[in-house]
């Protein structure tokens, strides 16, 4: 997690061009890496049959690692350290117990984890182990017991009740959870088929799915809620540290930066942390920075872009000149070729024709922030 941005950087970004929890139904694109690597201790043939249709990478002990086309391996426990960090998800056709014995040691949080299934020898049975919300194990053991013919074993309490999990439609709603500790007591009230009020006043929790929308009510202020009472609160501004508050954060914020040349990476990044918490806004949601392109050298704002887990977009004086913006200016149009650095930068990558923050000079540094729809 990263302390300066105040959130987790999770999947979701507008900015980017795929949202929610990783898919597991396809193999990877042509020239990526693969996401998946599929464990076997015996010659499976549905570890075979799992690996091409997912696209993974095979391994598989050293005696009989070329017969079935895998990658071989000596020691179980030190091939799974080696590789652990190395895939999105893990498939083991392997005892569970041996699984757990192995993975024990590497297993740090479930935001970061993984995602680990196990699956007997035939793929009878496909066991969901380890992140199976937020790393989409649960997701992951479907897809690879539909592969089989088998039986997913989803343990989840959420999922074995029908009920939905807050972070998995916070994920597919591109929103980013803030404060993890608040997860457990909403799902709880999920889990026993209770209802969790939800504050959204831009309508960005948004559920599709048949039959969920009984689990949730939507309120006009969270001041109406029972004090102590879980529930959801998704909104750009930063919220007051409220017992049972889950906070989910869209990363829908542009932040348009401008700066003399060398200003470092510390400067900047205090200077947009400064606009933000001025105007009430979380850094959380801050989902792409954006600058002109002859800035595209400077290092501070590649490091301030770093810092916050987004990346930057660079646009021509051209195009930036073209952009009505609220506080042109002729001695940047004569140093960079247009009238307007931050503000027409912030417009621009939200795709949006109005700021929420208009520009603010803080030292060799210009801000401005926009919100994508």
């Amino acid at each position: 997690m990263n302390v300066f941005w105040g959130g987790e950087v999770q999947e979701g970004n507008p900015f980017c061009s795929q949202k929610g929890f990783p898919s597991w139904s396809a193999s990877s694109s042509p020239g990526s890496p693969p996401s998946i690597a599929v464990h076997t201790l015996t010659a499976s043939d549905e570890a075979v049959r799992v690996c091409r249709e997912l696209g993974g990478v095979l391994y598989a002990p050293d005696r009989f690692a070329s017969e079935v086309g895998a990658e071989g391996f000596g020691s179980f426990v030190e091939h799974v350290a080696r590789v652990w960090g190395a895939y999105r998800g893990h498939v083991f056709f392997a005892a569970c117990g041996a699984v757990v014995r192995a993975i024990a040691p590497l297993v740090r949080d479930k935001a970061t984890d993984p995602a680990v299934v196990v699956a007997d020898p035939a793929g009878r049975f496909v066991v969901s182990v380890l992140s199976g919300h937020l790393g989409g194990a649960n997701e992951l053991a479907r897809v690879v017991a539909a592969v089989t013919g088998g039986q997913a074993v989803i343990t989840t309490a959420t999922d074995a009740v029908g009920a939905p999990a807050a972070e998995v439609l916070a994920a597919r709603c591109g929103l980013g959870v803030e404060n993890r500790a608040a997860l457990a007591r909403v799902n709880a009230v999920l889990a026993e088929g209770g209802t969790v009020p939800v504050f959204d006043p831009d309508n960005r929790w948004v559920i599709e799915e048949s039959g969920l929308a009984r689990f949730f009510e939507w309120v006009s202020d969270p001041g109406v809620i029972e004090a102590g009472r879980p529930h959801i609160v998704v909104d750009v501004r930063e919220m007051g540290n409220v017992a049972g508050r889950l906070v989910l954060r869209p990363k829908v914020l542009a932040v348009g930066v401008g700066c003399r040349r060398g200003t470092s990476g510390e400067e900047i990044a205090a200077a947009v942390r400064g606009v933000l918490a001025e105007r009430g806004f979380a850094a959380a949601c801050v989902g792409v920075l954006a600058s002109v392109e002859v800035k595209r050298d400077e290092a501070g704002i590649a490091w301030a872009a770093r810092e916050c887990g987004v990346g930057v977009r660079y646009f021509s004086a051209r195009a930036l000149d073209a952009v009505d913006v609220p506080s042109p200016s002729r001695t940047v149009k004569l140093r960079v070729g247009t009238a307007s650095v931050c503000e027409a930068a912030a417009m621009l990558a939200a795709g949006t024709n109005r700021l929420v923050v208009n520009k603010r000079v803080v030292g060799p540094v210009t801000v401005a922030v926009a919100m994508a729809g």
